[in-house]
């Protein structure tokens, strides 16, 4: 009896021991250096949030790098008075949608350039930009603003394609060189003006609206 119990605890811990051996280690998240810091992660998602910046800030509040990012309904303020970025990205695709505001910023939005495609361009629609110096800095191949209120210049660079349609811009908008088919239809200028700058032949400009404009 001794010799067969003996035996029967041997192969247990015998096949605990394999069993442990075989099984995969657990994964673990490295902390980002900055909080802010989102890197080659799952599309990053923010929902009915508010986002302040704080006395100490770093410059960037949102820095996100080979990820996308859907962002609904939600607040970045800056009350600082600090030249501060309130979102800026690499490689991965940016939807902003649901009345999102971006206030008191330097630059709200800044897309780099990097992979060509749809997949890593940028939409913005029903959202605010409130006293920004730059709204959006665009250097992504794909731009689409729908019906947004930008008090903040919009400056889009390079091969971009897109659409701008139905917003109230406040600021200047200059698009440099798009490359790509651009449609550019029922926007309201308010004091500020359009530049088209460089080659724009693929551009199209239908029903838009200037107000208080100096020509």
């Amino acid at each position: 009896y001794f010799y067969i119990s003996s035996q029967l605890s041997f192969i247990v811990c015998l096949l605990f021991f394999f069993l442990m051996i075989r099984r995969p280690p657990r994964s673990t998240l490295d902390r980002s250096s900055a909080a802010s810091d989102v890197y080659k992660r799952q599309r990053f998602a923010l929902t009915n949030s508010e986002i302040n910046v704080p006395k100490y800030c770093n410059t960037v509040q949102l820095r996100l790098m080979n990820t996308g990012a859907k962002i609904d309904n939600s607040k970045f303020i800056n009350n600082t008075g600090k030249e501060v970025t309130a979102l800026k990205s690499l490689n991965g695709r940016i939807d902003i949608s649901s009345n999102t505001t971006f206030t008191g910023f330097q630059t709200a939005i800044e897309k780099e350039s990097g992979l060509i495609g749809n997949g890593n361009g940028m939409s913005i629609e029903g959202s605010r930009f409130e006293n920004c110096q730059t709204a959006i800095r665009n250097l992504g191949p794909s731009l689409f603003l729908t019906q947004n209120l930008i008090d903040g210049e919009v400056l889009s660079t390079g091969i971009c394609s897109g659409e701008l349609y139905g917003n109230n811009f406040r600021k200047k908008v200059a698009i440099q060189d798009p490359q790509s088919a651009l449609k550019i239809e029922e926007n309201y200028f308010y004091n500020n003006s359009l530049l088209l700058n460089g080659s724009n032949i693929l551009t199209d400009l239908t029903c838009n609206q200037w107000a208080n404009t100096k020509v």
